[in-house]
């Protein structure tokens, strides 16, 4: 093989991992579905089950507290979710 086509090849391989571990980072950092929807104090999410949205399994939440905004959750994050304002 020529030498052209070698360091062709593997700077393709480079760029092509690189734009992986960019890609993979990017996806990591993204916030969830409901907090990229609200992501304002006020807001509180509860998460349940499955789609009948009976069985609780988590809850999120920002409200204000001494002029900031204080986030809580606990239990699961899924796609099952409502989202309610709180009167602040």
């Amino acid at each position: 093989m020529a030498k052209w086509l070698k360091a062709a090849l593997g700077s393709r391989l480079v760029l092509a991992s690189g734009l992986a571990v960019a890609l993979a980072a990017a996806i990591a950092a993204s916030p969830a579905p409901a907090q990229a929807a609200t992501g304002k104090c006020g807001s509180e999410i509860t998460y349940y089950s499955d789609a009948t949205h009976t069985h609780r399994v988590g809850l999120r939440g920002w409200l204000p507290f001494n002029c900031s905004c204080a986030a809580y959750g606990s239990g699961i994050i899924t796609s099952y979710y409502t989202v309610t304002s709180s009167v602040c």
